[in-house]
C-alpha cells in the first residue's frame, strides 16, 4: 500500500465520530497495523510512512564469505582429505571452528561431492516370472519350514510319521510325575 494511501487512511479515521476499533474492521486494516502507521507518521514523517524492503539480514551462526572461500581453498589444496580432515585442519590453522557436516555440505553445494546413486538390487527369477508377491510368500514359508527343521534337530524332537507332532501313548513312559 502506497504511503498516501496510508495518510489517507489515517486521517480519516481520526476525523470520523466513530470509535477506531469500528472504523478498523470496516476498512478490514488490523489495530496492530493502524497503530504502528500512526507511531511511525507522528515520530518521522510522511516518508516514515513508505513500504520498507526486507531487510535479511546475516544469520548469527552462518559462515562468512571468507570463512567459505577458505574452506574451498583447502578442499582445492588437500583434495584427497575428507570433510572431517579438512575441517580439523580449519580449526588448528585457520582461526575458526567449523564441523564436518559444514564442511561437507560447502563442498557439496560447490559440486566437488556428488549425492550418493540409490543402490538397486536386480529382480530375482521368481520376482518377474511369477510375480513379486507370490516370490515372497514361498521363499517366507521355506525360511519357516527350514527354520523349523533346524530347531527339531536341535531339540532333538521325534517327529510322527506324517513329519508332524509325534503320536502320544497314554502308557507309563509318557507320564510324568511332579
Amino acid at each position: 500500500m502506497s504511503a498516501e494511501k496510508k495518510l489517507e487512511i489515517l486521517r480519516s479515521i481520526e476525523r470520523s465520530g466513530i470509535p477506531v476499533t469500528d472504523a478498523l474492521t470496516k476498512l478490514d486494516i488490523s489495530p496492530s497495523t493502524y497503530y504502528r502507521w500512526r507511531r511511525r507518521f507522528r515520530t518521522s514523517g510522511r516518508e516514515s510512512l513508505h513500504d520498507r524492503k526486507p531487510h535479511r539480514e546475516r544469520n548469527w551462526n552462518q559462515r562468512l564469505p571468507e570463512e567459505r572461500a577458505k574452506v574451498l581453498t583447502i578442499a582445492l589444496l588437500y583434495p584427497e582429505w575428507s570433510s572431517r580432515e579438512i575441517g580439523c585442519h580449519i580449526v588448528d590453522h585457520c582461526g575458526f571452528t567449523v564441523a564436518e557436516s559444514t564442511v561437507y555440505r560447502l563442498l557439496k553445494q560447490a559440486g566437488w561431492i556428488k549425492s550418493r546413486e540409490p543402490r538397486r538390487f536386480p529382480a530375482s527369477p521368481d520376482d518377474v516370472y511369477y510375480g513379486r508377491r507370490e516370490s515372497i510368500l514361498a521363499r517366507r514359508e521355506k525360511l519357516k519350514r527350514d527354520t523349523l527343521s533346524r530347531r527339531r534337530v536341535i531339540n532333538h524332537q521325534p517327529q510322527g510319521p506324517d513329519g508332524g507332532k509325534p503320536y502320544l501313548n497314554s502308557g507309563p513312559e509318557n507320564c510324568h510325575s511332579f
